[in-house]
């Protein structure tokens, strides 16, 4: 698979899990279930490793805009 396409699915899995992480904060207010608390919690761990992902595959440009030396 190459950067483009892997960069694609990732954002999409950021995009999902960042949409279930909401809905289960919702519903965690109005039931406490034990399941939706793990939905919650498995869904922060993609999130975070799609996060990562994302920032790897964004490297460049990070590097080209964010950590550009002035001077």
């Amino acid at each position: 698979m190459n950067k483009k396409k892997l960069l694609l699915v990732t954002n999409i899995i950021l995009l999902l899990s960042f949409v279930i992480m909401l809905t289960t904060i919702v519903l965690m207010q109005m039931f406490r279930s034990k399941i939706v608390f793990e939905i919650h919690e498995k869904s922060g761990i993609v999130l975070v490793v799609a996060a990562i992902m994302h920032t790897y595959l964004n490297w460049a440009w990070v590097r080209l805009n964010i950590l550009k030396r002035k001077g």
